[in-house]
């Protein structure tokens, strides 16, 4: 039972550390704070289209809502709840997409969130695997 929480635990802190660094994509696009690795600009999707500020305004209300998204996921992991691979694979998603419109400065986000995808599906199989009855050989 205790491996479960520091499992559970851990996973959660995981989740609010990748919400904190989607507050980072906000900051930057509302010119809040400057960052070396996230500097402020208007090109997005990898450099092809300029939005402008408003443009980066928006998105940087989405890189909010990724944020709670995580948040979301962190309180149902952290709680066990049985939903809770559903909203940590949902807020993952939403991250993939804002991730893919904030490229190149988001590459990295990208990589875990699609590394976080793997984990989940590979959690998937394991559970089902785990509740399958067992065949007789009789």
């Amino acid at each position: 039972m205790r491996d479960t929480t520091l499992i559970r635990g851990s996973a959660a802190v995981y989740l609010v550390l990748h919400a904190i660094v989607h507050v980072v994509g906000f900051l930057s696009a509302w010119r809040l704070s400057d960052f070396k690795d996230a500097p402020y600009t208007t090109l997005v999707l990898n450099g092809t289209l300029d939005v402008g500020d408003t443009g980066m305004r928006i998105l940087g209300l989405l890189w909010l809502v990724g944020a709670a998204a995580f948040v979301v996921a962190a309180i149902a992991t952290w709680r066990g709840r049985a939903s809770a691979i559903r909203v940590v694979a949902a807020a993952a998603l939403v991250s993939i997409v804002i991730c893919i419109v904030g490229l190149p400065a988001a590459a990295i986000g990208l990589g875990i969130d699609v590394a976080l995808l793997a984990v989940l599906a590979m959690l998937e199989v394991v559970r089902a695997a785990a509740t399958r009855p067992a065949v007789s050989g009789a």
